[in-house]
This record gives C-alpha cells, structure tokens and sequence, in this order.
C-alpha cells in the first residue's frame, strides 16, 4: 500500500514535471530537481541515476522575479482561456437551452455579465505586462521575438474584439427589440468564438516559445 506521505511526493514529482514543461526545463532536470526538492535518490530515466543534469539554481532576486513574471503570465493566461472555454462551450448553450423567453435568457445573461469586464480586463492587463517585461531579462533568438511579435498581435486583437464587444454589442443587446435580438446573439457568438480561437493559438504559442532556444 502506498502511505499518503508516498502520494504527496509522488504528486509534487509530477507537478514538477507538468511546470518544467510550460517553463522550458528538460526532461532529465526535471526528474533531478523533483529528486532535489523531495529528499530521495535521483529519479531514473532509462533505468540510469541522474546526477550529472541538475538545473542551476536561482542566481539572485533577477531569476527569482523572472520565475515569479513566468508563474502569473502561465495562471492569468490558463485562467482565462478556462473561463472563456467554459462560457462559450458550457454556461451559454445550457442557459438557453433552459430559457424559453428570449427576454428571460436576455436578463439571465446580463446580470451573469454584470461587473465583468472590468474583471476580464484586468486579466488580460496582467498578462500584457508579465509578457512585455520577461524578455527582457535574458537575450532571445531571432524566431522567439517573431513568436513574441505573433502573441503581441493576438493580445492586441483579443483586446480591440472585447472593446467591441463591451462597448458596442453590448449597448446594442441591451436596447435591442425582440425582433433584433436573435442577430445581435449571433455577432456574440461569432466575436465570442473568435477571442477563443485567439486565446488557443497565443497559449500554444507561448508554449512553443519556452522550447525555442
């Protein structure tokens, strides 16, 4: 039987391995600093100690900011394509589905949207500034500030679709007749799936470029 103590450093192994992945650390330093930090002999690869391939360890305040920029820019990124995914895909297909009164699903939605867009905005404020300042901490080959130049251009199109959902649609929606709905809900659903498609290429993206070297 495996004790809960065995579990707990099992599961710290791994999450090891899941951060090294999204912060571009190899897959032999992962297995070594999971070993480091646990207190047990070297994780095996291939049936072989790893001893050799520790990563280096934090130099001083500037590496400690640049994985704390890293670990914010990773969460608020993941945060809101979750929240998105989970709106677009899950609250507001169910929502009206249960609604048979176009004017219910209409007040449902409202007061669900109410407060947050200056929530999304923060987020995606958070995640402007962690992206713009990591790089320059380190220098950068010449295919990872193209990737950069990429996900700046996502970030900002994400943010002129939401200022147009936020500050056009949505007045619009609010002040549309019955009849003028159902073509209002479809630019929603249009704009709505276009800042999800947006928010999956800039997280693959940022992704790829921890690997870029």
């Amino acid at each position: 039987m495996i004790g809960d103590w065995q579990l707990s450093v099992i599961s710290y192994q791994l999450s090891v391995v899941v951060v090294g992945c999204r912060l571009g650390i190899s897959k032999k330093q992962e297995l070594a600093l999971a070993s480091r930090f646990t207190g047990g002999p070297p994780l095996t690869a291939n049936r072989q100690l790893i001893t050799d391939d520790l990563p280096p360890r934090m130099d001083g305040p500037v590496d400690l900011a640049r994985l704390v920029l890293l670990i914010v820019h990773a969460l608020f990124g993941a945060l809101l394509l979750g929240g998105a995914l989970y709106s677009i895909m899950t609250v507001q297909p169910r929502a009206k589905a249960f609604f048979k009164d176009i004017r219910d699903f209409e007040s449902f939605v409202a007061n669900l949207a109410n407060g947050a867009r200056w929530q999304f905005l923060a987020v995606l404020v958070v995640i402007g500034v962690t992206g713009f300042i990591d790089p320059w901490f380190a220098p950068r080959p010449f295919l990872w500030w193209i990737c950069f130049d990429l996900k700046s251009a996502l970030w900002a199109a994400i943010l002129g679709c939401f200022v147009y959902v936020s500050w056009y649609l949505w007045p619009r929606r609010i002040l549309a007749a019955a009849h003028e709905l159902p073509m209002i809900q479809t630019r929603f659903a249009m704009v709505g799936r276009t800042i999800l498609a947006l928010l999956l290429v800039s997280f693959v993206l940022g992704v790829a470029m921890t690997r870029i070297r």
